[in-house]
């Protein structure tokens, strides 16, 4: 089972333990607004952002702001993955 924490009204960070690298990676979740009252009850579709070169997990919410992008800020019901 993931760690969890909600630092952010929409930012779900995830820590993960992948079998594959032998140590926690940190995730960022960007969900939608309704996703707390639906989140055992309905799929999601999700938009993988990665950080390439020297970024990290965080990056695409610190650097560039995502979260605050129209596209990206409605309720459509989309989420976006951010791994380490």
């Amino acid at each position: 089972m993931a760690e969890e924490t909600f630092p952010g009204r929409r930012i779900v960070d995830l820590v993960v333990h992948p079998v594959a690298l032998a140590r926690p990676a940190g995730v960022r979740l960007l969900i939608p607004e309704n996703w707390h009252a639906q989140r055992s009850v309905q799929r999601w579709p999700v938009l993988l952002l990665l950080p390439g070169g020297d970024g990290d997990h965080l990056a695409w919410t610190r650097d560039y702001g995502i979260q605050d992008l129209p596209a990206v800020a409605g309720d459509d019901g989309g989420s976006s993955l951010m791994p380490c």
